[in-house]
């Protein structure tokens, strides 16, 4: 039963990945310290936003689907510098799941109006 549980996931799994797009590009930024896979090269953009903290820089990297190429409309990363005193792993899960949703709405809000 396990061998059959372990193929059929493997199955699966090989299934899946022969979906995947082939030509996807691995985008990486020094500055932000991150590397992410990407449809095709992203555009960046960057503003400060004023905040309940105070002006924060925000930095864009997006790449918009051309219409009928692709069931996403936008991919997308937004890096944005917090002071420590903000934003802390050592916060309990209640503080940090209200940080991140606000920081969702506000990167939804800023794509909304360019």
């Amino acid at each position: 039963m396990k061998n059959t549980q372990s193929l059929c996931l493997l199955l699966a799994i090989t299934l899946l990945c022969s979906f995947a797009p082939a030509d996807w590009i691995a985008f990486q930024n020094t500055e932000g310290n991150f590397k992410i896979l990407f449809p095709r090269q992203p555009q960046q953009t960057e503003q400060d936003v004023e905040t309940g903290i105070g002006k924060l820089k925000v930095t864009l990297f997006m790449y918009q689907v051309d219409k009928y190429k692709d069931d996403n409309m936008l991919y997308g990363i937004n890096v944005t510098n917090y002071p420590d005193t903000m934003i802390s792993s050592d916060f309990k899960d209640e503080i940090l799941d209200k940080f991140f949703a606000g920081s969702v709405s506000g990167a939804a809000k800023i794509l909304t109006e360019q």
